[in-house]
């Protein structure tokens, strides 16, 4: 009877494997490919990830089982189900504005995150290094790939914006702030040339956070840290040399496409570096989010601020756009489910963190990996709407709750 159980137990879990490579792939490797084709207005990718997730997410929640579903893991998927109940019925009056686009996406984007944690909780060691490896690589070279067809867009003049998908370059750093000190120097070149002031600070982060992580090691020695150190600062001057050398090139080269490409994400950072100088609006520095944040307060009351105003809220932007999120997440989740859930949700996670970062002792290659990619994503989430529509993020919190609140559990990491 136990062998039994223990082999249904595999084949479940072999079974959600798959679900969760066929996510990876398509969000490290196909969305970004796919990029291009947003610069040069033919379709938006976001759109067909729309289409494909429900199916995913209904593949991976048969998989898992509704009875399994129903144990919550953790205090932050009881936060979740509580705020899938007061969100929908707040919000239920919107149910039919737009079919209820955003109502449902809402309740979705919440419900994806509940769903994920339980994957990561019961995952957290079932893929080693070899793997992670392997996405990280595929990651990386998608990721400049699409930079490359978008800057060769921009050389031909197809296109007017400089935009890059470089999202992709956070997984990348946390796998290698573990793993690989050349993976971490081509994500940051990478999101150097990207023109994502916020993958950038997410990805400093990261290599912070990692550090740190290294100090906690079980093995540590003070020997160990000094050699950390200077390969940190190898990395770190290696980067910033490259940095120098391209912007060098690029004042000199204006016409060839990287050159355009960087002097672009350039002038970007002297943007925020000479603001009093150049005397720019912060709403024009923020490239609008200032505006989004504005809208965004002003469309809320007493009311809205502690209990949120439920599923399916939207706000106009310049009178044209009706959006359903805004780049700042905080302020986003604020509005959907109120103060109160937020601060908890955030509060949740700091805590994890924080564990995870106190208490020695040895991991997997995936409890590494997890707090490393959480804090890039938090770190993003402050310029854009990303956690709850970023299953990694997810799936890696369970991975973290599952690290600091578990004692003595089977291990079932190989070379996979």
């Amino acid at each position: 009877m136990i062998l039994a159980s223990r082999n249904a137990s595999d084949r479940k879990i072999k079974r959600l494997a798959i679900l969760v490579v066929i996510y990876l792939i398509f969000v490290l490797v196909c969305l970004p490919l796919l990029s291009p084709l947003r610069n040069l207005g033919v379709m938006e990718p976001g759109y067909i990830r729309n289409a494909i997730l429900p199916f995913l997410f209904l593949a991976i929640f048969f998989t898992a089982g509704i009875g399994n579903l129903l144990k919550p893991r953790s205090g932050i998927q009881i936060l979740f189900i509580l705020m899938i109940f007061q969100s929908s019925l707040l919000g239920i009056w919107r149910l039919f504005d737009f079919g209820g686009r955003a109502y449902f996406s809402h309740i979705f984007q919440i419900s994806s995150a509940y769903l994920l944690i339980y994957v990561g909780w019961i995952m957290f060691d079932y893929w080693g290094e070899v793997f992670w490896r392997r996405m990280a690589f595929i990651s990386l070279v998608a990721a400049f790939f699409s930079s490359a067809l978008v800057i060769g867009a921009l050389d031909r003049g197809d296109i007017g914006r400089y935009y890059t998908a470089a999202y992709g370059f956070i997984f990348v750093s946390a796998f290698s702030a573990v793993a690989s000190k050349k993976m971490q120097l081509m994500s940051f070149i990478g999101a150097g040339i990207s023109n994502k002031r916020a993958v950038v600070l997410a990805i400093v982060s990261i290599a912070f956070a990692g550090f740190l992580n290294r100090k906690n090691d079980s093995d540590f020695t003070y020997t160990r840290l000094l050699a950390q150190i200077a390969g940190m600062f190898v990395v770190v001057a290696g980067g910033v040399f490259c940095l120098f050398l391209a912007i060098g090139w690029a004042k000199s080269n204006e016409d060839a496409a990287l050159a355009k490409a960087i002097n672009i994400s350039v002038a970007r950072a002297e943007q925020v570096i000479q603001i009093r100088e150049r005397n720019k609006s912060l709403d024009e520095i923020s490239s609008g989010r200032f505006a989004e944040i504005d809208a965004a307060v002003d469309s809320l009351d007493g009311f809205d601020f502690v209990f949120g105003s439920g599923a399916g809220w939207t706000i106009k932007i310049d009178y044209e756009r009706e959006v359903q999120n805004i780049h700042f997440t905080p302020l986003s989740l604020v509005a959907v489910y109120g103060i109160p859930y937020v601060v908890i949700f955030y509060g949740f996670l700091i805590a994890y963190l924080i564990r995870f970062f106190v208490k020695r002792r040895k991991r997997s290659f995936t409890e590494q990996i997890a707090p490393l990619y959480i804090i890039g994503g938090l770190v993003h989430s402050f310029f854009a709407y990303s956690l709850f529509i970023d299953w990694m993020f997810f799936f890696f919190v369970g991975v973290l709750i599952r690290s600091v609140t578990v004692r003595n559990v089977n291990r079932l990491e190989g070379a996979r």
